[in-house]
């Protein structure tokens, strides 16, 4: 599993600078992975976007071209990720107490949420193990 951040504002796929943000979501990933071979197989990939500025970004745009930014490097192509989870998060509006974040990227994470960085994205991939298909998600 690969784990990174990035204090970047997402771009949806039609967006201008998408080429600047492409080159940060890679150094992101080399900084956190930098020994990181291309994972093979079925994966899953999951990007959470917490902002604390006014957005019009749907979840479903986050996504796309931070795997477009990761092919070649973290996976031979982007096909392999087969189950694929996005959300955005206001800090503005919402508590962060509950989230299980991993240790690996909590600390950067926290100093992101006291600098007060208005963007942050974590972003996760991995094998896949189709146990994490869920539903039902409000019983919970």
């Amino acid at each position: 599993m690969y784990v990174f951040l990035n204090n970047s504002r997402p771009r949806s796929v039609n967006a201008k600078y998408t080429e600047k943000f492409k080159q940060d979501i890679q150094k992101a990933f080399k900084e956190y992975n930098f020994s990181a071979n291309q994972l093979e197989g079925n994966l899953y990939g999951v990007v959470y976007y917490f902002h604390r500025v006014q957005t019009q970004i749907d979840a479903d745009n986050i996504s796309k071209p931070i795997w477009d930014a990761l092919n070649t490097i973290a996976y031979s192509d982007d096909k392999n990720i087969k189950l694929r989870i996005a959300g955005v998060f206001d800090l503005i509006s919402e508590s962060i107490e509950a989230l299980k974040i991993p240790q690996s990227v909590l600390g950067d994470f926290l100093k992101m949420i006291d600098e007060g960085k208005e963007h942050i994205l974590y972003v996760e991939i991995g094998s896949l193990d189709y146990s994490l298909f869920e539903f039902e998600y409000e019983m919970k």
